[in-house]
């Protein structure tokens, strides 16, 4: 259980004072989590309620998240699932003061937390484009009145109108922290946070997961050669190759220099090793053309089946031993 504490009522006169210094704070802060954390009291306050909780929508997991202050990780929601899911796909706000009577309502999320829920308010946020991009919660209206009305929801969707402009800017920018600038693959820490994930509780009953590390042949040798335009031409190259030959929901990842990580989700050792050399096989076939040469290059990779109980870099340790051993057996070959 979360352990989620209850907060006392604020008096109205200290209401809009708490309001502008948490829009101030908002302002001046750059993480993102921690914004949230700031989002999630700003709610609160505007609509009177105990608990309020920016759920931002990971269109790429399937999920929607929230973070607390007082837990140590995020609370997730399945994509759909919950009032939260409802208001998110309708686009509209929604007042449930009778929550265990609604077929919406996702009374799971109630028994981990292990906390008690009687009234909420829900709304969506939208970006400046007017997509959704997830879903303003407060929970159980404090005071005398135990229940939420329309008011309630006004407040709370001004609110929302200025955390979606806020909630872009920041979204933007934790997206270029995890992107690679010139592939535009993930990097290391766009990695870290997908692993994360993946042996998160929900991930549990996916199948075993293989990863691969890959280093291109010769590189440093063809940027001597060729000119370090060429290699930014050959790493883009070859990042189409690994995203063209991999599924969708299998992650491919810049990870140093020429050296790229990719994970295949629900597939174990066997039909990785498969994989990797359809991957070698094709960085080989297709060469890089620049400036009206071709480029031949290949590859040497590295597989091993992916530890959800070991550290991320454990696993990179291993699967790096594998690609040093097929790099020293002549490379452009598959090591296991």
């Amino acid at each position: 259980m979360y352990g989620l504490e209850r907060k006392k009522v604020i008096h109205p006169e200290m209401v809009w004072e708490e309001i502008f210094y948490l829009m101030g704070q908002l302002m001046e802060e750059r993480d993102f989590n921690k914004s949230m954390v700031i989002l999630n009291d700003l709610g609160s306050i505007v609509a009177g309620g105990d608990k309020g909780f920016f759920w931002y929508w990971d269109r790429e997991n399937h999920e929607y998240w929230a973070v607390t202050s007082t837990v140590p990780k995020r609370m997730t929601i399945p994509e759909g699932k919950g009032i939260v899911g409802d208001v998110i796909n309708r686009e509209h706000g929604r007042i449930v003061n009778d929550p265990y009577s609604d077929e919406k309502f996702f009374s799971e999320w109630g028994r981990q937390t292990g906390y008690e829920i009687h009234s909420l308010l829900c709304v969506p946020v939208f970006d400046t484009k007017g997509t959704v991009i997830g879903a303003y919660e407060v929970l159980n209206k404090l005071g005398h009145v135990s229940a939420f009305v329309p008011t309630d929801e006004k407040h709370l969707q001004v609110a929302a109108n200025f955390t979606g402009k806020a909630m872009e800017a920041h979204l933007l920018h934790e997206e270029e922290l995890r992107r690679d600038a010139l592939t535009k693959l993930l990097n290391r820490r766009g990695l870290q946070l997908v692993f994360d994930r993946l042996v998160a509780d929900q991930y549990k009953d996916f199948r075993a997961c293989t990863l691969i590390m890959g280093d291109i042949d010769q590189f440093h040798k063809i940027n001597e050669c060729y000119g370090y335009q060429a290699g930014d031409s050959i790493l883009l190259h070859v990042a189409r190759i690994l995203q063209s030959k991999v599924d969708i929901n299998d992650i491919v990842c810049r990870y140093h220099d020429d050296e790229f990580v990719i994970i295949l989700v629900g597939c174990d050792l066997e039909q990785g090793v498969k994989v990797a050399e359809r991957l070698r096989d094709a960085v080989e076939f297709k060469s890089c053309t620049y400036d009206n040469q071709e480029i031949h290059i290949t590859m040497s990779l590295g597989v091993v089946a992916l530890d959800r109980q070991a550290e991320m870099t454990s696993n990179l340790t291993r699967v790096e031993k594998k690609m040093r051993e097929a790099m020293a057996s002549g490379k452009n070959c598959v090591k296991n």
